[in-house]
Formats: C-alpha cells, structure tokens, sequence
C-alpha cells in the first residue's frame, strides 16, 4: 500500500502506474475517478485487465471508497487506486 501514489500521467492510470497492485492476486480493480471524475483508465490498461480477467469499477472516489469497502465486506480480492486532488 503506498499513500503516495502518483501517475505518468495526471488524470490517466497506465499498466505501469499499478505495477504493485497488478501483482498481486486480484479480481477487481477499482479507480476512484476524484471528484468530478476526471481520472480514467488508460485504454491500454482496459485492454491488459480484459486480458487477466480483471474487472474494473471507475467511479469518483467517494462512490469508489463505499465500493471497495463493501466488496472487501464480501471477502473479493481487490486492488485500488482513489485520486484525491480533484
């Protein structure tokens, strides 16, 4: 977990800006977007979840933060990124 996570680029997510989490055993990814929801998904990291079997949840972060908690409630195995700035 790293509380100082930042992008190559500021509102879009690459394969690279998650390597950590990528790693790891997940089955969902969730970006919360920040406020407006501006951050997203790079296509190229669409494309890479779709290849693993990955689902991705984009939501703005506070949406995203109550559906992490909920889905950790269920016992899925998460990865998460929440842009805070915006």
């Amino acid at each position: 977990m790293s509380s100082n996570w930042w992008r190559k680029e500021g509102h879009r997510v690459y394969k690279e800006d998650l390597e950590d989490i990528l790693n790891e055993d997940i089955e969902i990814l969730i970006l919360g977007m920040g406020d407006p929801g501006r951050m997203m998904a790079h296509d190229s990291l669409v494309d890479y979840l779709k290849k693993k079997r990955i689902d991705l949840i984009q939501k703005p972060t506070k949406e995203a933060v109550r559906e992490f908690n909920k889905l950790v409630k269920m016992g899925k195995k998460l990865g998460a990124g929440f842009h805070l700035t915006c």
